[in-house]
């Protein structure tokens, strides 16, 4: 895996103060952000039976992984599409 050396995310924790799992937004709190596709919480419609529409949140399934990048741990908020492109060694659309 030496093409997630040059990942965003990687580069961005060796340079800022960071735990790992994201930007940090304020103490304690962090964005729910993949950080190789990039894909966020999206907004929508709960539709009823009878067309009544209220507001929601579609969030994106992220997974806390821990990967070796140049012989350090570094753990990082990944969606499971990233995961799957990953195994299958598809990195095309992803920012590596």
């Amino acid at each position: 895996m030496s093409a997630l050396s040059e990942c965003p995310a990687c580069l961005r924790y060796k340079t800022e103060k960071n735990t790992g799992f994201g930007p940090i937004l304020e103490e304690g709190k962090m964005a729910r952000v993949c950080q190789l596709t990039g894909k966020k919480v999206r907004t929508g419609n709960h539709v009823s039976h009878a067309h009544n529409l209220t507001k929601r949140k579609f969030k994106a399934n992220l997974q806390k992984k821990r990967l070796v990048i140049n012989g350090k741990k570094v753990r990082i908020l990944v969606s499971t599409r990233a995961l799957r492109c990953l195994s299958k060694g598809k990195t095309k659309n992803l920012n590596i």
